[in-house]
């Protein structure tokens, strides 16, 4: 009965959330996961990179709904060994998808995970330490993937860990991260990164500029790369360029944005090869 219950459960909260469609109320993550997943098997969004994204894509959802398709796009069809820098890939649905079925991943993070998912089918490790001096020897990656995390390195983390020693001021840390992960990324390999664009430091979280991520891409000294923008106009996310999303904001519950989302109104997906 447990499996049944646990899908009358999921149903039910996502059923309460299509009544309001409303950022944070009950079954928001389960329908926005619906959403993601759907996008992401669909093998659509190939296409939509050329052609744009189709209208009311991702309605009142936040940045995931555009970050984990233009990952999972990008990444290769065997990824190797992948690390998950910041944790945002550790979700059983995500986890289980097929390009990440091959790969043996670890994901790390300055906090402990509430929940691992070693059992699943594909190997998971779990490592806890400051991606700014990582515990991983040289070249030992071939993919690194890291969504929505660079602009928490140096800010206020304390939230996270509950460790006031982790209320830092320094900004620019981030590019201390994009040192190690060149570092630790083998020849050939591909880091896929996704952070909030526009204007904006809210003490624990920062929005990226284009000087910032001018200076990611010199720091850590590409083959080849390329820039993806994504904007939320208060109907849809869609494909944008960086003057364009250079004035957006970031939505929270400590501040008051323009849009019925809670999250950035812009972000920038960037795929650098070693």
């Amino acid at each position: 009965m447990r499996p049944v219950m646990y899908f009358l459960k999921k149903t039910t909260k996502r059923c309460l959330y299509l009544l309001n469609r409303r950022p944070w109320r009950v079954g928001y993550f389960e329908y926005k996961f619906d959403f993601i997943i759907k996008s992401v098997k669909s093998g659509s969004f190939p296409q939509y990179l050329k052609e744009g994204l189709p209208i009311k894509f991702g309605y009142r959802l936040d940045e995931r709904v555009v970050e984990y398709p233009w990952i999972y796009h990008h990444l290769p069809n065997d990824p190797g060994t992948l690390l998950d820098a910041g944790s945002t890939l550790n979700v059983p649905e995500i986890l289980e998808l097929e390009k990440l079925k091959k790969s043996k991943i670890v994901i790390a993070n300055l906090n402990k995970e509430d929940f691992c998912h070693q059992r699943l089918r594909n190997p998971v490790s779990y490592v806890y330490n400051d991606l700014r001096a990582s515990c991983f020897r040289d070249g030992y990656f071939d993919t690194i993937t890291s969504i929505s995390t660079l602009e928490h390195v140096g800010m206020d983390n304390s939230q996270y860990t509950r460790d006031l020693i982790k209320q830092e001021p320094n900004s620019n840390d981030y590019l201390k991260v994009i040192l190690e992960f060149k570092r630790i990324l083998k020849p050939g390999g591909s880091v896929l990164i996704t952070v909030p664009f526009g204007k904006g430091n809210f003490g624990w979280l920062q929005l990226f500029n284009a000087a910032m991520i001018d200076a990611l891409i010199a720091t850590f000294e590409p083959t080849y790369y390329t820039l993806t923008f994504f904007k939320y106009d208060g109907q849809q996310w869609g494909i944008s360029d960086a003057k364009n999303c250079q004035e957006s904001g970031f939505n929270n519950s400590y501040s008051t944005g323009k849009f019925d989302i809670v999250s950035s109104e812009s972000v920038c997906c960037i795929l650098l090869r070693n």
